[in-house]
């Protein structure tokens, strides 16, 4: 074999005579070995780069001349002779199909046209794990198997959520079992253990069945998942699963064939409905009993017979019951139905249809009221329960109506309310408020009287004496006629006088004027006292109607003028206003002449105008005041930011109150036709300061609020003003078309000076 190094259009070329290099060995070699093919053995100590070239493109490793490894120029690495790897790393056995891997999990992909699988070989004392991490964790997410005790966990957010325990136990939110059980779940308040979600909304799905080794179903429980659901209970009865316990959607129970005896609900065809208690072999001539008696968890018995039901000869019924505590077999007689239909509780003999009795009184009950009888030596009663929405009553009816009388609680707004010929005549709410006649609406007090049609007074007291007698009024009097000098409340045709001991307090005449602590009241309302504090609201004189003063220099609130409310402060007669309320709506602060807005503030440069306080321990931000063009449509506000320590000025400025948003690209043609000046105000002729002229601001005319040159209705200037704030847009784009040019000339120059 000859071996020529050569070089050929600047390529560097190892051939061999034959065509194949067997072996090159004994030699160190640094640097890069290119080859466009190679076959053979390298052997030896290789240093620097060894690249291979298919198609200047594929690098493959090869042992006995075959290929091993392949790493493609787009840096994906494959192995069994793979020409395209579907992944960065796909180890290759043999072909499974045309399946590729796909593009989100093609990390690692592991191929062969049999099984295919991944091993984790660890010490019998340690833990393999396959690890999910993210920026926040880079345990964020683990399965792993822990060799120590042969179990598989899976843990989500950094923690154990759920175990395959050796045994084949599974643990969700536990790390050890529960006794007896192949599935232990820890729950949180609120939380379901198993939650079923059925997709079908008629038929019967089995929630839960169990199977025996032979495998029919052996019990299972069931739904109906209709408008009305059921949860049924069903037992193998030999042949096949059958129904033994039903709860329907209303709570009933229901229990089917059960064919002993003692107890039986319902059955089919001939079989009892409801509940049967039977005792067998009992000739009609026997003491019929029915025994209950109390057992223990084991079953073994505790108590026999502590409860007796029984019927004797005379066709009597006695219900018997065991006294607390008591362990031997006697029983105590608790109910009793006699033959003539009387039901006694405690008691023998009943007095009435139904005799409730807790204890001996020594009374008797008369004929005419002997439905219901309750009977105790202390305080009796009865107690009615109703639901938290219904109404708890007591009827009285007739031949004609059902309840043409009624007492009744209604637990829903939890009041009484009486009835007579079926209409309410009198109500208790549940603040203690009493109502004769209608309810009303508003203004409601402790008692609430309406007369009937035709009544002229609301309510009357007379003494005995004059109770058929002729009375021109109404009195209400705690004392008697001897006493008349401290009656409280007194009512005549002509006047209605109140007093309090003796002493007359509010008097209101005939012709409607109200003294209070004056009986000839001179205006509407007159108020007296001995000291100066007064109330008076009348007619006074002509340029005032209305006055209230606490003493000689007071607070006065005036009604001026019919027009305007207005609240003022000083001494005497004359006052100062400090708020006043125009009768077109508008509201002025220490004006006492022209308002001109809706809220008008005149304030003294000392003292200062409006100040918005917020709560000392204020943080975060807080609208001081809000603008709204509707009552929910917000157009901006003055905001304290930054716990209150600075103020932003804000409008609306959300995308979705707008539309047809199109990019500036005159910015900088607009800008420069503004014109800012150096100026001063002419109110401050020593202080310049920058702006514009507003009328001048053609590029942003939203920034301007008014016309040049513009005069009210008496040729009084109305000026012009200006938003700054409006510029800002325009500002911005000039800025950043100014900012692209220079960024292109920046470049250009660059260009320039590498060339």
């Amino acid at each position: 074999m000859a071996i020529t190094i050569s070089g050929e259009n600047n390529n560097d070329r190892i051939t061999a005579q034959d065509g194949v290099i067997d072996t090159i060995s004994g030699f160190n070699i640094s640097g890069i070995i290119t080859a466009s093919s190679f076959t053979g053995d390298l052997t030896g100590d290789v240093t620097g780069n060894v690249t291979g070239n298919i198609n200047n493109s594929t690098l493959l490793l090869q042992t006995g001349s075959t290929e091993r490894v392949r790493i493609t120029s787009d840096g994906k690495i494959s192995t069994g002779a793979l020409a395209s790897p579907d992944g960065n790393l796909h180890v290759y056995s043999s072909s499974a199909g045309s399946v590729t891997a796909a593009s989100d999990a093609n990390e690692l992909v592991l191929e062969s046209a049999a099984n295919v699988g991944m091993s984790f070989l660890t010490a019998s004392n340690s833990l393999s794990r396959i690890k999910f991490g993210d920026s926040r964790q880079s345990n964020r997410g683990v399965i792993a198997y822990n060799h120590s005790d042969d179990a598989i966990i899976f843990h989500t957010v950094g923690s154990e959520k759920f175990r395959i325990a050796s045994g084949g136990d599974l643990l969700i939110g536990r790390t050890t079992g529960l006794t007896d059980a192949k599935v232990s779940i820890n729950c949180d308040a609120g939380e379901s253990g198993i939650a079923v979600q059925l997709n079908t909304s008629t038929g019967t799905i089995n929630l839960l069945q169990a199977y025996s080794s032979a495998g029919p179903n052996v019990a299972s429980i069931t739904v109906n998942p209709d408008a009305t659901p059921d949860l049924m209970f069903n037992v193998w009865d030999g042949s096949s699963t059958a129904e033994r316990l039903r709860i329907d959607s209303g709570g009933l129970t229901t229990l089917k064939n059960f064919n002993g005896t003692g107890l039986r609900l319902q059955g089919s065809g001939s079989d009892y409905q409801g509940m049967q208690l039977q005792v067998t072999d009992a000739s009609a001539s026997q003491t019929r009993n029915v025994f209950i008696d109390a057992v223990n968890e084991t079953g073994a018995a505790v108590a026999n017979q502590i409860g007796e039901i029984q019927a004797d000869g005379g066709s009597n019924w006695h219900w018997s019951t065991q006294p607390p505590g008591n362990r031997t077999d006697r029983r105590v007689e608790a109910l009793r139905i006699t033959s003539a239909g009387r039901v006694g509780i405690n008691e023998s003999t009943p007095l009435g249809k139904l005799h409730v009795k807790s204890s001996d009184s020594g009374a008797n009950v008369g004929a005419s009221a002997d439905e219901l009888v309750l009977e105790s030596s202390a305080n009796t009663g009865m107690t009615i329960l109703s639901g938290t929405t219904s109404e708890g009553a007591i009827n009285f009816g007739d031949t004609g109506d059902n309840n043409i009388g009624k007492i009744v609680y209604t637990h829903n707004g939890n009041y009484m309310y009486f009835k007579t010929s079926d209409i309410e005549r009198l109500r208790i709410d549940s603040n203690g408020q009493v109502f004769v006649g209608d309810v009303p609406s508003s203004g409601q007090g402790i008692l609430n009287l309406k007369p009937g049609s035709g009544d002229d007074t609301y309510l009357k007291f007379r003494r005995a004496a004059d109770f058929n007698a002729s009375f021109d009024g109404t009195a209400i009097d705690s004392r008697n006629s001897a006493n008349s000098a401290n009656k409280d409340l007194l009512v005549r045709f002509n006047k209605l006088a109140l007093l309090a001991g003796g002493i007359e307090k509010v008097r209101i005449l005939s012709n409607g004027k109200v003294g209070i602590g004056y009986d000839s009241p001179v205006t509407n309302l007159d108020v007296r006292g001995s000291s100066d504090s007064s109330i008076t609201i009348g007619l006074t004189n002509g340029t005032k109607y209305g006055n209230f003063s606490c003493d000689s220099s007071a607070t006065y609130l005036y009604a001026y003028n019919g027009n305007d409310i207005i609240f003022s402060t000083n001494s005497g007669n004359s006052f100062n206003r400090k708020m006043t309320i125009k009768n077109d709506g508008k509201i002025a602060f220490n004006n006492s002449g022209t308002v001109n807005a809706t809220y008008q503030f005149d304030y003294s440069p000392a003292t200062g105008g409006l100040i918005v306080t917020t709560d000392a321990s204020f943080t975060g931000n807080s609208t001081a005041i809000q603008f709204r063009t509707a009552p929910s449509t917000v157009s901006g506000s003055i905001t304290l930011t930054n716990n209150g320590t600075t103020t932003a000025y804000v409008t609306s400025s959300d995308y979705r109150l707008k539309e047809n948003a199109v990019a500036i690209s005159d910015g900088i043609t607009r800008l420069k036709t503004l014109k800012p000046y150096r100026f001063n105000f002419k109110s401050v002729p020593d202080k310049t300061v920058d702006g514009f002229f507003a009328h001048e601001v053609i590029a942003v005319p939203e920034a301007i609020v008014g016309d040049k040159d513009e005069v009210d209705s008496n040729n009084n200037p109305v000026y012009q003003s200006m938003d700054y704030a409006k510029i800002t847009p325009l500002l911005t784009a000039a800025l950043q078309e100014a900012i692209t040019e220079i960024e292109t000339l920046k470049t250009k120059v660059a260009a320039l000076e590498g060339s």
